[in-house]
């Protein structure tokens, strides 16, 4: 009788540990720049379609630049705000000071640099045909330069930011 509540026991325990495995899904993410990039360029358009009944992970906004001093200027010179719209509710933060502090990417890579990454939105899932509007807004209250080593090379700027020049990416999310 006692072999036979332990194994009661266990069964139950492994049959509850798979039940909440099957029913916990994992989030599906979607990359913001890469949902609100050119469909010719590989990305989304500005929409991305989720299964339903699934939370959403966006992976949010990040800045390279090429060097640690430009990285710090970019922080000190923007202010940010990042949220959703859900069902025509607005949910929207000032995430100004909530970047990473600048963080060395690979220094032997042909262009090194520094990013910023703002955190990850997160949506809890969506019914089928429910739409989100997840995005960034970041303005600059001074000229920021966006640089790497060597300058002038296709594609690595420099890039020269005015003073209250917007940034922006935006995505809509809808669950199929």
């Amino acid at each position: 009788m006692k072999k036979f509540v332990l194994g009661m026991v266990a069964a139950l325990s492994i049959a509850g540990a798979v039940a909440a495995v099957a029913t916990a899904a994992d989030p599906v993410v979607v990359d913001l720049s890469t949902c609100a990039r050119d469909v010719a360029e590989g990305g989304g358009g500005g929409n991305w379609i989720v299964p339903a009944g699934v939370p959403v992970t966006v992976t949010n906004e990040s800045i390279v630049t090429g060097t640690y001093g430009l990285a710090t200027s970019f922080l000190r010179h923007q202010s940010t705000i990042s949220g959703t719209v859900r069902n025509g509710v607005v949910d929207v933060s000032d995430v100004s000071g909530a970047w990473s502090d600048p963080a060395q990417l690979d220094p032997e890579a042909q262009h090194p640099g520094w990013i910023m990454r703002l955190p990850d939105l997160h949506i809890t899932a969506l019914a089928p045909g429910e739409s989100v509007l997840a995005g960034v807004i970041t303005t600059l209250d001074q000229p920021v330069e966006i640089a790497f080593p060597p300058v002038g090379q296709v594609n690595f700027g420099p890039f020269h930011l005015i003073a209250g020049e917007t940034l922006g990416e935006g995505c809509l999310i809808t669950a199929a």
